[in-house]
């Protein structure tokens, strides 16, 4: 369940409709980092890797895997799943901008649009590095829906900043800090929202209990626990700031981590047909907070703080770029060779099996 803030903003509208040109959502203290930018529709949408999990019909399903694909491992959850990178196929770009070894690839369409992508041109390609994610905001040329991850490893492409244990959370926190800056200075700002988020709360305790009766994603239940997922999570935060919102405003609305792909959904104008689930269909959207007031100008003087972390070029490191993900990747798997198992997290070791599989099958 989300808990929204809407930081100090201001309003921003058009004579026509209201159009969000650059949604960003980052998320902190997990691998789930998120930005919908340069939204070309009417409105714009945000997707969210966990509700990708869900069922669509069998004929939706993939046939036979290419051989360059017979590596990858076969998930039975994920067996006809679509995310909302499939909903935007066809209707809007998309990118994947990831620190090192991008988790989402653990979603097994996800691991195959990114072989398959090693097939394209690097200028076509939908998977990149985060350092890519800063050229594009400077060069105009972010597509309309961009996702962020950040970097679960310390190697010489960049430090640790996804904030889990025992990673520095001042490094997440100048992450952030510069992609807010970049956002701000570029040429989207005027027309752009930045939603940050977190994945969980990072503790074990809320003295609100978890709501129940919610729209459950679909048919599927847990015999062992018994579960029937109408329940949502402890609270988490989210913090929206954007010229398109009521300065200081504060939102009650209760929303839960579906609300980024209904959001990304209604802004782009999927349509009924493009949720993922029954939950996302029936979540709230980010949307309500962007007002109809003439625009005020840029808030004054206002920068995030980055003192206190590294400087961009060593979080996104622009030779990176020119390596590209699989270089990244192949980084990550050779400095992880000199370090003992019981020093990484469980986490870690899930994105180095994930990264052996997936470059046993690139071309």
């Amino acid at each position: 369940m989300l808990r929204a803030r809407v930081a100090a903003g201001f309003v921003w509208t058009r004579a026509e409709l209201l159009r969000v040109h650059a949604l960003v959502c980052v998320s902190a203290r997990t691998h789930l980092a998120e930005s919908l930018l340069h939204a070309r529709g009417d409105v714009a949408r945000i997707g969210d890797q966990r509700s990708a999990r869900c069922r669509c019909p069998d004929h939706l399903r993939q046939a036979r895997r290419p051989p360059i694909l017979a590596h990858l491992r076969r998930d039975p959850l994920d067996a006809g799943a679509q995310t909302i990178y499939d909903k935007l196929d066809g209707h809007q770009s998309w990118r994947i901008y990831a620190g090192d070894v991008p988790q989402c690839l653990s979603i097994e369409r996800l691991a195959t649009k990114f072989v398959l992508d090693h097939l394209k041109p690097l200028q076509d390609r939908h998977f990149q590095t985060l350092a890519q994610f800063f050229l594009d905001l400077q060069g105009g040329t972010l597509p309309a829906y961009s996702f962020i991850e950040p970097q679960y490893f310390d190697t010489p492409f960049g430090r640790a900043s996804d904030e889990h244990p025992p990673h520095d959370v001042r490094i997440g926190e100048a992450l952030l800090g510069h992609v807010y800056n970049a956002l701000q200075q570029s040429s989207y700002w005027q027309s752009s929202a930045l939603l940050v988020l977190f994945d969980e709360h990072g503790g074990f305790f809320d003295s609100i209990s978890p709501p129940t009766g919610v729209a459950a994603p679909d048919d599927f239940v847990s015999a062992q626990p018994v579960f029937d997922f109408t329940r949502l999570g402890v609270r988490v935060p989210a913090v929206l700031v954007s010229p398109l919102v009521q300065p200081g405003s504060v939102d009650m609305t209760q929303y839960d981590h579906s609300s980024i792909s209904a959001t990304v959904n209604k802004v782009f104008g999927l349509g009924a047909r493009s949720f993922l689930g029954r939950r996302d269909a029936a979540a709230n959207t980010f949307d309500r907070n962007f007002g109809a007031a003439p625009a005020l100008g840029l808030l004054p003087g206002f920068k995030a703080d980055t003192s206190s972390g590294p400087p961009l070029t060593a979080l996104a490191p622009p030779d990176a770029t020119v390596a590209g993900t699989r270089k990244a990747i192949e980084t990550v798997l050779t400095e992880a060779t000199q370090l003992p198992l019981a020093s990484m997290s469980s986490h870690q070791r899930r994105l180095i099996e994930l990264s052996r599989t997936v470059l046993k099958s690139l071309p």
